[in-house]
């Protein structure tokens, strides 16, 4: 979904396919108390700890609902 509203927006090819790296092909592991989970695949959502994380959040959102 993302990638499409770059695409309608007309960013460049070269950012819609960084964005794209960027969410595809992540994992995922919890870990709360002494509990740590195994590690996970996940496509879904935006990751944490980087500078992109906001900016791939509110162009996502601001946008969805339009």
């Amino acid at each position: 979904m993302l990638t499409l509203i770059l695409r309608h927006f007309g960013f460049p090819d070269c950012v819609v396919d960084f964005c794209s790296d960027y969410l595809i092909g992540r994992s995922a592991q919890y870990s709360w108390n002494f509990f740590l989970s195994r590690v996970c695949d996940t496509d879904a959502g935006v990751g944490q700890g980087s500078a992109i994380n906001i900016t791939c959040h509110v162009t996502f959102y601001e946008n969805s609902s339009k």
